[in-house]
């Protein structure tokens, strides 16, 4: 069984680092970074919740269709 994890970072500058690692019993088997421009207004509001949740769901599904070119 494979598990996800995310891990967010931010940045002075603005900028957010969302890192997603699958691992399969305990071995990491991929990892995607991207970062995205936040306003600072809205880094505690719910907004950037949501831009941060469809960030990495885009992210994943993107890794997704690549994988199954290969």
């Amino acid at each position: 069984m494979s598990d996800i994890s995310l891990t967010l970072r931010t940045r002075s500058s603005g900028h957010v680092t969302i890192t997603a690692t699958v691992t399969t019993n305990e071995v990491i088997e991929r990892t995607f970074t991207r970062t995205i421009r936040v306003r600072e207004e809205t880094v505690a509001s719910v907004d950037i919740a949501v831009k941060l949740y469809r960030a990495a769901a885009d992210m994943m599904n993107e890794a997704d269709r690549n994988a199954r070119l290969f």
